[in-house]
């Protein structure tokens, strides 16, 4: 059976990112899906759908490029959107530490896949926070940017990454963790 899956860091919620959030809510309605604070996280690489019986295949590479990596202050700064300002698809919040650790992480586990027919994919630092559907909210979503461009969103320590399984819901996605691994120290 296949299971949907990606390779990622958590994000604790601040109560700046909550901030954040509680004005992307207000947009909610508008066309705009806002990502649920439990769900906040770094996506390292996007595997998609994976067979079930590779998963211990999977982890175990991951947890092999790990190995040597100690844990990591990551601090989260500024908010942007992809691809631009006129056509506005994703909503994010960058970092302003911990990104060129992350990219080499990001390096580090495309190569490790790469023998088991994974292709390396580009990296680009950021915690999703919201989807766009539509583009009559770009005037609402360039207001919400000029507010907040250089805010501070936290300070973390980044020291587990996880394999992550996605089930699609209408309501939004369900994160299950199919296996943690501690930098520096193997299997969470």
């Amino acid at each position: 059976m296949a299971v949907r899956t990606f390779v990622a860091v958590k994000i604790p919620c601040s109560n700046e990112l909550r901030s954040l959030k509680g004005e992307i809510d207000r947009l909610k309605g508008k066309g705009l899906r806002p990502v649920d604070v439990e769900n906040l996280h770094i996506t390292l690489k996007f595997l998609g759908d994976i067979d079930e019986g590779d998963v211990g295949l999977l982890a175990d590479a991951i947890e092999g490029a790990m190995e040597g990596m100690s844990a990591f202050t990551a601090h989260l700064k500024g908010t942007g959107v992809f691809p631009s300002r006129k056509m506005i698809k994703v909503l994010w919040v960058g970092l302003e530490e911990g990104g060129e650790e992350l990219r080499s992480l990001s390096r580090d586990i495309n190569e490790a896949l790469k023998p088991l027919g994974h292709r390396p994919s580009k990296f680009d630092p950021h915690v999703t926070m919201a989807r766009i559907k539509t583009p009559r909210l770009k005037a609402d979503i360039n207001a919400l940017l000029d507010r907040f461009p250089d805010r501070s969103f936290g300070t973390f320590t980044i020291d587990t990454v996880i394999l992550m399984k996605s089930y699609l819901t209408p309501s939004g996605p369900i994160y299950t963790p199919l296996r943690k691994v501690r930098l520096g120290e193997g299997e969470a």
